[in-house]
Parts: C-alpha cells; sequence; structure tokens
C-alpha cells in the first residue's frame, strides 16, 4: 500500500540499464520524465535514469560504483530527498 507501482527485474523483457522500465514506470503514474526521479545506487541506474531522460539521484550509502558517469544528485541519506522533491 505504500506504492503505486511497482516494477521489478522481471515486469519487461528489458531491465536496466535500459530505460524501459523507468519509462513504464512514469507511464503509469501517468506523469512525464520532466516529473520524475530516479534514485539508485549503482552505475546501472544512473545509465538507466539518464537513458529515460530523468534527473537521477545518487543514493552514496548504497552499492555505488560510478566508472564516470555523474548524477544530478548526491545524497548523502534518505532525508537529502526532502531538498529535491516537493511533496504537495
Amino acid at each position: 500500500h505504500y506504492f503505486d507501482v511497482v516494477i521489478g527485474g522481471d515486469t519487461y523483457k528489458e531491465k536496466k540499464p535500459s530505460p524501459l522500465p523507468i519509462l513504464k514506470a512514469v507511464e503509469l503514474l501517468n506523469g512525464s520524465p520532466e516529473q520524475a526521479l530516479m534514485v539508485g545506487d549503482t552505475e546501472t541506474d544512473l545509465v538507466a535514469g539518464k537513458g529515460a531522460n530523468v534527473k537521477t539521484a545518487l543514493a552514496g550509502w548504497g552499492y555505488v560504483k560510478l566508472n564516470g558517469n555523474s548524477p544530478d544528485y548526491h545524497l548523502h541519506n534518505p532525508k537529502d530527498l526532502m531538498d529535491i522533491v516537493k511533496i504537495h
């Protein structure tokens, strides 16, 4: 009951780093890439987010392996999301 949409690795034929799961989630939520934020802790998350043309945020407490990719935002703890996401 906490989430409106849940997409796993087996939901679609393509998985990250393909942008398809992100694009499908945005579509199912009746949103747009401009309204979306991909929060992840791996390079795969960032590549998928960038491929979907959404902003990306790196969760610094996770796996964190970038190999030269750069997120739009760096998160040092979950509360940092409050500075990025406006809750209505």
